[in-house]
Formats: C-alpha cells, structure tokens, sequence
C-alpha cells in the first residue's frame, strides 16, 4: 500500500491510498501514453524544473509527479526554479538564466518541466532583457499544472507558443502538455493539436452544475473523472470543480478518434487552493 498526499479541491491536505497492483497499472500506462507521444527516449537530457526541488517538507504531490517526470529520459543533470529556503519556498530565476546560457552551448536536449505559470514568467522576464537562446535539438516544454494563471494574465497558449519559440527557439510541436489529478491517476497527454484526448483507462462525464445530469458533447459543465484503476481507495469516480466541453474526436484532425477534453476553468471559491494555485502564490511580488 502506497499513500500519496494532495491538497486537491478540497483545500486541505488529504490521503489517496494506492495498492501494488494500481501502481504497476498505472506505470504500464504511463509508458503507453509517454512512448506514443515520443516522451521516453534513451537520449540524456538536461531537466529544468518550473516547481518544487523536492524536500522533507513538501509532501505535495505535484512535486513527486514533477521529480518522477525526470525519468522519462536519462537526467544528467536538475534545476529547480523553486527552492526551499528559510522562509519557505523562493523562486530563483537567475540561476536558471545562467543555466540556459550554460546549456545552450552543450549538445544535450533541455527539457522543461513545471507550472504554466512560472514558465511564461521565465519567457516574458527574458523577452523583456531582450535574451534567446537556441537550445539543442530535441528541447521540449512540458507543462502540468493547469492554466489558471493565464486568465489573470490574459495569455492565451497561442501567445505562449509564440514566446517559447522566440526566448528558446522551441517550436509549439515540441511543446507537450499534461493533465491529471492524484485522485485520479490517469495520465492525459495532449495529441499534436494540443486536445486531451480520452484514453482507453478513463471516462469523463460532463454534468451539469446545478443537476449533475451528464450532458451531451459540446456543452460546458463539472468534469467527472471516471477510472477503475484504483480500488484501495474509493475514487473510482471523481468529480472535479473544474468546467469543462468534452468534444468528439472526430473534431480533432491529429487522428485519434475518442473524444477530447478541454478546461475551460474553475468553480471553486477563493479559499480553496490547488498545488498550482498555491505555487502561484509564491510569485506575488517578486522582482526579477
């Protein structure tokens, strides 16, 4: 029995238990879905982790899957933009800066993973020094975290695509997006058109807010995340405070034919926190 521990919607810390066989589901999974989309390779790269660098006080999920991430491809080396200090966790963008300018001289790809948030915050502070680099063949931006953030902001992904190439020269192809919940352990990947396609582990259900009735393709509502993945804890159903269309495939020109996902926000009231949203915080007068 494996425990992980997430401040979910709930906005307090809760358990999610996982038994042996749900583990190894889950990790045979997680090949499947990474090797499809061209994530696993055998090919060293260089990790730049827009999140936690882990330590005996987080015990947030986000940070285990962040870390977990950096095996999908032999890590030779892991920089974290958040690192715990005497006052908690501090972002230090000065040292990924000077990271970039180290590795933009290497041959080994560069691999960005972390919160949307704190990478768009790297791509405008070096739009705004007037920097770019021409990162190495290979280089990928892999977000997970959820966009909640860039409504703030008003930046929509099209725009974020535009800077990443302009700071990094990474292409919006390169650009890989993650979706998922430790309630529900199955892990969305989006296809070459960025559409969080359904896979064959899950089933989502759009309801209605008020009724909780499902409701056709095409219409907004709660997104109900169902799996029988895990069975050491009750979650084969979960139903998340984040609204939601679900869209047939056939709208989708990637090739794959099960509906996709895609978030529109959030219902939750303001005292309730994510890892995300919490991440977020963090940011709140920094001057860089």
């Amino acid at each position: 029995m494996v425990m992980a521990t997430s401040s979910g919607t709930s906005g307090k810390m809760s358990h999610v238990r996982f038994e042996f066989g749900a583990l190894m589901a889950a990790l045979r999974m997680s090949v499947k879905v990474t090797r499809y989309h061209g994530i696993i390779t055998a090919k060293p790269c260089r990790y730049i982790v827009m999140g936690y660098k882990p330590h005996r006080s987080n015990k947030t999920a986000v940070a285990k899957v962040a870390y977990l991430t950096t095996f999908l491809a032999p890590a030779l080396s892991r920089k974290f933009i958040l690192k715990h200090t005497a006052d908690g966790y501090k972002p230090d963008f000065e040292s990924i800066v000077n990271a970039l300018k180290k590795y933009e001289k290497g041959r080994a790809p560069v691999r960005f993973m972390g919160f949307p948030s704190y990478t768009f915050f790297l791509f405008r502070l070096l739009e705004e020094r007037g920097l770019s680099f021409k990162l190495p063949k290979g280089s990928k931006v892999m977000l997970g975290g959820g966009w909640k953030q860039f409504y703030q902001e008003a930046v929509d992904k099209a725009t974020f695509y535009k800077l990443a190439k302009k700071t990094l020269n990474i292409d919006e192809e390169n650009i890989v997006e993650f979706f998922g919940a430790v309630e529900h352990p199955i892990l969305y990947t989006d296809c070459a058109y960025h559409h969080f396609h359904v896979p064959v582990y899950s089933k989502i259900v759009i309801r209605d807010p008020d009724t909780l009735e499902p409701l056709e393709n095409g219409r907004t509502g709660l997104v109900n995340l169902i799996s029988p993945l895990c069975t050491a804890t009750p979650i084969l159903s979960v139903m998340t405070d984040d609204l939601g269309i679900l869209h047939n495939g056939e709208e989708c020109p990637c090739g794959v034919r099960s509906p996709y996902l895609e978030i529109i926000g959030r219902v939750a009231p303001d005292d309730i926190k994510t890892c995300a949203a919490g991440a977020a915080d963090i940011l709140q007068g920094v001057k860089v």
